[in-house]
């Protein structure tokens, strides 16, 4: 029993880590790129023991936020920034999701992603 359960928790975790460089691959393919540094700064972690497998990808870049979400209204102040001038012509910046659109495709088939992986194991 031993045995088959390591087989599972190995295919568990080569699951997890397919579906997150699943989820990679479809973010880096539509982030937004003007120096690259956002996209260079999106990785993939992993992590788990004999219970738990999980994986992550993502951003680490301190501008990610804004690209994936915008700037907020047009033409108000930042609260990060604190109150500056108002300049009417300042548009603000519109959203450019990378990270949501990647989720949300992934959604239907990252349980199939794992599930693969464990039989694989066995």
């Amino acid at each position: 029993m031993d045995a088959f359960l390591a087989k599972v928790a190995t295919g568990a975790q080569e699951g997890v880590l397919a579906a997150a460089n699943a989820g990679y691959r479809i973010s880096n393919g539509i982030v937004p790129r003007d120096t690259g540094a956002l996209a260079d700064s999106i990785t993939v972690s992993q992590g788990g023991d004999s219970d738990s497998a999980w994986a992550a990808w993502g951003p680490d870049i301190f501008y990610m936020f804004y690209v994936e979400f915008g700037t907020g209204r047009r033409g108000q102040e930042s609260p990060l920034h604190g109150p500056g001038p108002y300049r009417e012509s300042w548009p603000g910046m519109a959203p450019e999701p990378y990270m949501r659109p990647a989720l949300d495709e992934l959604t239907g088939s990252y349980v199939d992603i794992v599930a693969t992986s464990i039989k694989a194991a066995l």
